[in-house]
């Protein structure tokens, strides 16, 4: 299961309400992993790591309470995702944006309500957006048929609204805007 699938599924279950991804520091690592923590209207429900196979954890009080069903349905989700390799569970995440007639770029933001908006933003902010935030301006291929008609990426050049991969997105930031961990 690609992580894509992964947040349809959950978004497909009434009583998720939201999930993010965060990166956590073991211990004096350098290195950080990431993990998705899903949430009911108040409380953590259960979480699982991105990068790594076979790790889950609903060990939450806010999981026990909810009904066998709920329980079943979404531990049934998250067991196929963590059997997944790895490898395979990268999604196709793209950033969407256009240029005005000033070749200033504007990136389409999804809000928390599911409508869709654009922003003028530069680049370098991008660097200090936590994952949450980020995650508002990522978009799968499927979503793009919910855009507005004149709005749909195309995937070709002359297309007004244009797409660059969340990967090449993130190799360009990280090499114009390096982060200071000094």
């Amino acid at each position: 299961m690609r992580i894509d699938e992964l947040y349809t599924k959950l978004n497909e279950l009434g009583f998720i309400e939201n999930y993010y991804v965060v990166n956590k520091k073991h211990n004096d690592e350098p290195e950080t992993e990431r993990v998705l923590k899903i949430y009911d209207d108040e409380f953590k429900l259960a979480e699982i790591y991105i990068d790594k196979p076979y790790m889950l954890r609903t060990s939450y009080g806010s999981f026990d309470a909810r009904n066998p069903l709920e329980k079943q349905a979404l531990l049934k989700i998250l067991v196929e995702f963590a059997s997944t390799p790895v490898n395979r569970r990268q999604s196709e995440l793209y950033f969407a944006y256009y240029n005005d007639l000033n070749n200033i770029s504007h990136y389409i933001k999804r809000l928390s309500n599911g409508r869709l908006t654009d922003e003028m933003i530069p680049m370098a902010y991008f660097r200090t957006l936590n994952d949450e935030q980020l995650n508002a301006y990522l978009f799968n291929t499927a979503e793009f048929d919910d855009f507005p008609k004149d709005y749909q990426p195309r995937f070709t050049p002359d297309s007004f609204v244009k797409v660059r991969p969340y990967e090449e997105m993130i190799e360009h930031l990280e090499g114009r805007y390096p982060h200071d961990d000094e």
